[in-house]
């Protein structure tokens, strides 16, 4: 299974979190502020760059006046809207190319 961040459900996550913000008339910065992180970070979480552990998640709903209750019902909506995720088994490992102007080592003979 995928790293939850990669999954499609994802963007629904990410979309109650704004939403949630949003509602109680936050902008990033006074999230930000009010969870003693920096701008950048609620704009990471929010663009899906950045994971949130399960305090951190407490913590934002908390500050934006929220349960956790209320923001799991939330995303069961925004999941169930989404089309089934069907999950494929992972193709084999890819090499990276050399890069330009390194030559590979395992190529010297």
């Amino acid at each position: 299974m995928p790293k939850s961040i990669h999954r499609a459900e994802y963007p629904a996550v990410v979309g109650c979190l704004v939403a949630v913000r949003k509602a109680a008339n936050l902008t990033q910065v006074e999230l930000a502020a009010r969870l003693r992180h920096t701008q950048g970070w609620v704009s990471a979480v929010e663009r899906g760059d950045s994971r949130l552990d399960l305090l951190q998640v407490h913590d934002w709903c908390r500050v934006c006046g929220l349960t956790m209750e209320e923001l799991g019902r939330m995303l069961d909506k925004a999941m169930a809207a989404q089309k089934p995720v069907v999950f494929s088994k992972k193709m084999g490992s890819r090499k990276r190319p050399a890069r330009r102007g390194v030559k590979d080592k395992r190529r010297q003979i």
